[in-house]
């Protein structure tokens, strides 16, 4: 009885460890700014039949916007910080204390709502909404 209860064990054992190893996808490093744009306008040659000056200029285009876009988003968190660090000087050490709790809790939960790391997201209007053309679907 000993016996067999032991080979279960190692059965399940083997089991969890494979389904683990199996659960844990090779993801490709995130491309660079200049591969996404070179990707996108690549795709757009393909879709539109564009000719090499076209794909030039669309690939400094999406690189020219990602540049903004790296650049808009480090001013937000900059513009964050500051906020954080003047709401931070007016708290007293408990109401600060109490505060950065709430807000570990809201990170908390704005994680638990984010897109799965494969990036897959719903298509088509969000629940409750009517669509914006009758073509919708």
């Amino acid at each position: 009885m000993k016996r067999t209860s032991n080979w279960v064990m190692a059965l399940l054992v083997l089991m969890i460890s494979v389904t683990g190893v199996m659960a844990q996808k090779n993801r490709p490093a995130p491309l660079t700014d200049e591969q996404r744009a070179e990707r996108m306008a690549q795709r757009m040659t393909q879709e539109l039949s564009l000719d090499e000056n076209q794909t030039k200029q669309i690939e400094q285009i999406y690189q020219k916007h990602f540049a903004q876009a790296k650049k808009a988003e480090q001013e937000r968190q900059q513009r964050m910080q500051q906020m954080k660090d003047q709401i931070n000087e007016v708290l007293t050490a408990e109401q600060r204390e109490q505060w950065e709790k709430k807000q570990a809790e809201m990170r908390e939960r704005m994680k638990s709502r984010k897109p799965s790391p494969n990036r897959e997201r719903p298509v088509g209007p969000c629940p409750g909404m009517e669509p914006a053309s009758e073509g919708w679907e």
